[in-house]
């Protein structure tokens, strides 16, 4: 008789969604990670890789191996010839890419069928959860992920009930960046299906037709952006003049997860990796993007609505990323990873 476990990674899903990442200074989300860790090396461990996953999940990690050892090096380098000072909590991030990239490594070779079901009825639970606890996502983040998941790749009944939901979820978040880029994500849904309706009545200019009204589109979400409550309060602002001299001081090798004090929480991703990377670290992680998305949109190809989805997810997610550095959060790089698995295997 054989006993087959449910695989852990449901659980993680459902976790991510409802975890309140900001409890504690931040230290639940740091557990968080650690605890996913140790479930990553037990699995990878006790559990054999399939044949087909040996190749990416090798790719991973070579790449999250290349960071970690960046990451140190910028530390030492910042420490012994910057004068850079590291608290407790810099130490711990200091873990960060081997932390991040067991889970990615786990992912790739066990994210299965059921993995996605349960990321569907967490999603859905969480979007309701969010409506009378906006804790559970404050600034809209998943809200906004599982609108494009729910529009372009979800098999539920239900889905665009529930996508209407994660637009009430977003319009009510804090963050402006998130119902820019919700609104995006619209517009693309809506011309997509512009478009297969133009395809199968076989009208010559159907892709034509469908991005002009794409481009009619974005117009209207520029000016909906407005609508949002504390819009003018929301707009991001450029790089901060601490950040722009601490980068310029050490714009190669960067500072590391250093205490740099005058740079603003809500500094934007991309100015965050040059802070703590550098040039060198920043390349290195643009390079895993461009391979991810790249894996993710090859995958979608033989499907308009899927590849659509693919790169309407990547630029929402980068608008997110240049209003704040939410992926520096376990809980939404987890959930950022969960759906880029999601839509692979839902392409395939």
């Amino acid at each position: 008789m054989s006993v087959r476990l449910t695989n852990p990674l449901s659980a993680v899903v459902w976790l991510a969604f409802f975890l309140p990442a900001a409890a504690w200074s931040g230290w639940l989300d740091r557990a968080f990670g650690a605890g996913v860790f140790l479930l990553g090396c037990s699995v990878l461990v006790s559990k054999a890789s399939p044949w087909e996953a040996r190749k990416p999940s090798m790719l991973a990690v070579k790449f999250f191996f290349l960071l970690e050892l960046l990451v140190l090096f910028s530390s030492l380098y910042a420490a012994a010839f910057k004068g850079a000072q590291f608290s407790a909590r810099s130490w711990f991030d200091l873990a960060r890419w081997v932390v991040l990239g067991t889970f990615a490594v786990h992912l790739i070779r066990h994210y299965d069928s059921r993995v996605r079901v349960a990321m569907d009825w967490a999603m859905v639970a969480a979007l309701y959860a969010a409506l009378f606890l906006p804790a559970v996502d404050p600034h809209g983040y998943a809200a906004l992920l599982s609108l494009c998941w729910l529009l372009f790749f979800s098999r539920l009944r239900l889905r665009f009930a529930h996508a209407a939901t994660a637009l009430v979820v977003v319009f009510f978040s804090d963050a402006l960046a998130a119902w820019s880029a919700a609104l995006f994500v619209l517009g693309a849904a809506l011309a997509v299906g512009a478009y297969r309706l133009l395809s199968r009545r076989r009208h010559r200019r159907a892709l034509a037709l469908s991005l002009g009204l794409y481009v009619l589109l974005l117009g209207g979400a520029a000016a909906g952006s407005r609508w949002k409550p504390g819009a003018d309060a929301g707009v991001a602002d450029v790089a901060a003049p601490r950040s722009l001299r601490l980068i310029s001081r050490s714009p190669v090798l960067g500072w590391g997860p250093a205490e740099l004090d005058g740079v603003p929480a809500t500094e934007n991703q991309f100015v965050l990796w040059l802070l703590q990377g550098g040039i060198l670290g920043t390349a290195v992680i643009a390079l895993g993007i461009l391979v991810a998305g790249y894996r993710v949109l090859s995958a979608a190809h033989a499907d308009v609505v899927h590849l659509a989805g693919a790169a309407v997810f990547l630029a929402a997610v980068a608008m997110m990323l240049a209003a704040g550095p939410y992926l520096e959060n376990c809980k939404l790089f987890l959930l950022t990873a969960f759906f880029m698995a999601g839509m692979r295997e839902a392409s395939r």
